[in-house]
């Protein structure tokens, strides 16, 4: 028999493992049974998988197909043009045909761009007529425009919108609960509607997917008098519209980017146009039927990802860095619910747990990079704890309509929560622990709930409209709470035989050369950055936070067992030395072949909940959360897409919205967790210890 000395709480994360597994079988309704303790617990196992939603929307747009030809065909009969028109764009659809026609017909000239290799010259047979490859281009407009937007739902807001994509963009933001958050004029925006239109047309097989785009982003400015030209009599089969589009498309100063402030406001003018009656029943519609579980939880593990990356800012380098105390708590009791804001959360229930239950190693940890796939993890963990909250506090509450509130609340628990629940907040947080998988969750949920007066008057203070300034009240708190009550030590100490312990040591091995790997690139890629912009004081690297090292295709595709990719992506935080500022977050793009050179670095805006993202089919097909530049050009960002949508990649956009949510669905047993504990050799000992079980 295998001889192992437990850390003291591992009989309660037993305990909590069993309870959680008892939970899963519950009604047909799928809320978890605990008639004891009045706690509905979610996680992986009950929350929606990607095949049902597949499979439902699968049924969605098999409906909806036939109608939304049918509806493109009475577009172009409108006009009698069949040509190189489609009713993509950024007018209604009867309109961008006539446009894209015209667009067409001139005689834009292009930037000089060079062609890929693997694509010059390969064109696509047409074989689908040209109401399909509008319907192509309309879906490839919507599911480009937004990150795990599959084709079948994207279909369903064609429908809604009668074809209008923006109008169908709109009804996104909205229906996701992004509207007071989204940037509909941002930079980030505006990028993103460009490739967007350059995604539709080549789904269309467009003989011109740039000359399309060009044109869309030359008229941007000038949409209001394009719309007009179409007032009644209906004159789009009149010759001198063409010319007059014309000459809208010659502009002495042609505008560095999209500007979208009237294609927005001619949408909602036109989401607008029908009656009253006809609004209201869109919006029962809309809230019948919900986003489906996955798809939130996408969505809301991007927002949260966010506060993570603050908190990381927030926690000071050397406590990072002289010990591994802080990173451990964060990943495994760090959570982002409780009464403060959620970056508030997640730094007073990381200083908790290191202070309360310190991990004690024989060993000394000196750590600078994050792992990528354990801080996705305690977001996900988190995501699952504020589910459980809500529903346990609001036993009618379903698990959707708990996400949705979380989502109009970006993920904040006291404003999803409308403090009116039948249950205890007590219990409440103790489901959140429990769900959460924390360490310690009877004691997260004391130390979180109302009997806390001190941390609950945190949340009573005035400063708590600016979270920054409640935040430096922490340290004397937490100061004051070591002095009354001494830490609980926790030790992790495995003893195993030589088949466990060679492939432990194996994985902590494996751990510290991605760790040394990451470190190094974001120092090389800072120094870049120093020595480029000539930035005093100069940066210096706080923490790496996010790495995607399978960016472009592989290095040496002769050889099946490289997986060694192209390039890399990496977030990481940076200081001014000497400057006294708080850490700004970087993005970086660096070889991983030859000269490991650094392509690009620079800084780039924390994530706000509910906004805008810039995509990256890379990171996006990994499940890997990285913050990606607004107007910089990276690898995956452009021409990638298009050539997905085109045909030509190697996945759709469903599988890749398949792959990274596989990728993410459980994250309970990661090989870098080997690095907190201590392990020895016995050689008498059988080797009969499961895997998962070592710590």
């Amino acid at each position: 028999m295998s001889r192992r000395s437990r850390s003291p709480d591992t009989g309660s994360r037993l305990c909590c493992g069993l309870s959680f597994l008892s939970r899963q079988t519950g009604t047909s309704t799928g809320i978890p049974d605990d008639p004891i303790t009045q706690q509905r617990i979610y996680g992986p196992d009950n929350l929606g998988h990607w095949d049902d939603e597949s499979a439902a929307d699968q049924d969605l747009e098999r409906g909806i197909g036939k109608e939304l030809l049918a509806k493109i065909r009475c577009c172009y009969e409108r006009v009698k043009i069949v040509d190189e028109a489609f009713c993509f764009g950024l007018l209604d659809p009867v309109s961008n045909i006539v446009v894209s026609e015209a667009i067409a017909q001139s005689k834009l000239e292009l930037p000089a761009e060079e062609e890929e290799e693997d694509s010059h010259g390969r064109r696509r047979p047409i074989l689908r007529c040209i109401f399909e490859r509008s319907l192509d281009g309309l879906v490839a407009f919507l599911v480009a425009l937004f990150p795990y937007l599959t084709n079948y739902r994207a279909v369903w807001y064609l429908n809604k919108a009668d074809l209008d994509p923006l109008v169908a963009a709109g009804l996104v933001v909205k229906h996701h609960g992004m509207e007071r958050t989204f940037g509909f004029l941002s930079d980030t925006t505006a990028a993103a509607v460009g490739t967007a239109l350059r995604c539709a047309a080549a789904a269309a097989q467009h003989p011109d997917p740039r000359k399309f785009a060009l044109g869309w982003k030359l008229l941007s400015p000038s949409l209001c008098k394009v719309s007009a030209l179409f007032s009644p009599p209906y004159a789009a089969r009149d010759p001198t519209l063409i010319i007059d589009i014309w000459s809208l498309l010659e502009q002495p100063e042609p505008p560095a980017r999209l500007v979208l402030d009237e294609a927005w406001g001619l949408a909602s003018k036109r989401h607008g146009h029908g009656s009253d009656l006809n609004s209201r029943h869109l919006e029962m519609e809309m809230l019948q039927e919900a986003p489906l579980l996955p798809t939130l939880r996408r969505v809301l593990l991007a927002t949260i990802h966010g506060y993570y990356l603050e908190a990381l800012a927030w926690l000071p380098k050397d406590k990072l860095r002289g010990s591994h105390q802080y990173f451990y708590s964060l990943l495994h009791a760090g959570h982002c619910y409780g009464p403060l804001d959620p970056v508030s959360n997640i730094i007073v229930n990381t200083l908790w747990h290191a202070q309360a239950y310190p991990l004690a190693l024989e060993k000394k940890l000196e750590i600078e990079a994050i792992s990528t796939r354990a801080l996705l993890r305690i977001a996900l963990r988190s995501l699952y704890g504020l589910i459980s909250f809500l529903c346990t506090r609001h036993p009618t509450l379903t698990p959707g309509e708990a996400m949705q509130r979380l989502q109009l609340a970006g993920a904040y628990l006291q404003k999803a929560d409308d403090h009116d629940g039948g249950v205890e907040e007590a219990e409440a947080y103790a489901a959140a622990a429990n769900a959460a998988r924390h360490p310690k969750p009877l004691e997260q949920a004391n130390f979180l709930g109302p009997s806390n007066s001190m941390l609950k008057g945190f949340s009573d203070l005035p400063e708590h409209n600016e979270p920054a300034n409640v935040r430096t009240l922490f340290p004397g708190y937490f100061q004051a709470l070591a002095n009354c009550k001494p830490a609980q030590e926790m030790k992790n100490t495995n003893v195993l035989g030589p088949w466990a312990y060679n492939d432990v040591m194996r994985m902590i091995g494996n751990f510290w050369n991605e760790h040394n790997s990451a470190v190094g690139m974001a120092k090389s890629a800072t120094e870049m950055y120093n020595k480029k912009s000539q930035a005093q004081p100069s940066y210096e690297v706080h923490v790496v936070c996010g790495v995607n090292e399978y960016a472009g295709g592989r290095a040496n595709p002769t050889k099946p067992f490289d997986g060694t990719c192209l390039w890399s992506h990496i977030n990481f935080l940076a200081t001014q030395t000497a400057a006294g500022t708080s850490p700004e977050l970087f993005f970086a793009e660096r070889s991983n072949v030859g000269s490991e050179e650094v392509l690009l670095c620079c800084p780039v805006a924390m994530p706000l909940p509910g906004t805008e993202q810039v995509r990256c089919l890379y990171c996006e097909s990994r499940g890997r959360t990285i913050v990606h530049p607004t107007k910089e050009s990276f690898l995956g960002r452009d021409r990638e897409f298009e050539k997905m949508f085109r045909g030509e990649g190697k996945r759709t956009n469903n599988e890749m919205i398949s792959d990274s949510y596989y990728i993410t669905f459980r994250l309970d047993n990661l090989e870098e967790d080997r690095i907190y504990g201590d392990y020895s050799c016995d050689n008498g000992i059988q080797e009969d210890v499961p895997f998962d079980d070592i710590n």
